[in-house]
């Protein structure tokens, strides 16, 4: 459900729903194998009528890009703003990008796994955008580092680019029906990556 300006729930607009239903799908079978007409079909409109919603079936995959994303940079927003020491702002980052991932997967593993089936404007967007997600990170990891409170015999670029890719290799085989709850995923997963970036004597 989505919420309404005063926080009530509301029901999602024809919009969104058209959007979810796609994001399944380019999941199962990939952007290129999924036409608009099963997209249509998904949701139960005749394929002229999904047209009075999106434009496309690229500006659909381009809206489940862009509200990972807007997840994802309001994580860093909070991380940045969260109070306590420049390594609690670290792990408040990690914490976040781990819900996101975990709360969604299915859009989740798209936004991982489509960007080159977006046009190229498009596609440098989001290449910028999570630009600015790294860069983001890489400046609590940066601060951290010169409190002395992650380790210094790793540069911040390459430290911040192992903690993202540690974090998003999730998307490649987590399933939500395994063994291990998602608490219990995102405790462990913390915990591997924190004891990376403090290094074994601080660990």
């Amino acid at each position: 459900m989505e919420t309404g300006r005063d926080g009530a729930a509301t029901a999602p607009s024809r919009r969104h729903v058209i959007v979810a239903a796609a994001a399944e799908l380019f999941h199962r079978q990939g952007f290129e194998r999924t036409s608009t007409q099963e997209i249509a079909d998904a949701v139960g409109l005749l394929k002229g009528s999904l047209y009075h919603h999106v434009r496309s079936k690229g500006d659909v995959l381009f809206a489940i890009m862009q509200e990972v994303h807007d997840d994802l940079q309001a994580n860093a927003d909070r991380a940045a703003a969260a109070e306590g020491s420049p390594v609690e702002q670290v792990v408040s980052f990690i914490e976040g990008h781990l819900d996101v991932v975990l709360g969604n997967l299915t859009w989740g593993r798209v936004y991982s796994q489509e960007l080159g089936a977006l046009d190229v404007d498009r596609r440098e967007r989001i290449i910028r955008e999570r630009g600015d997600y790294e860069r983001a990170l890489r400046s609590l990891v940066a601060t951290a580092q010169s409190a002395g409170q992650l380790r210094t015999d790793v540069d911040a670029r390459l430290l911040t680019l192992w903690i993202l890719t540690s974090l998003n290799s999730l998307y490649r085989w987590y399933q939500a029906d395994g063994p291990m709850t998602p608490l219990q995923i995102k405790s462990s997963y913390c915990s591997m990556v924190m004891s990376g970036a403090l290094g074994r004597d601080r660990a």
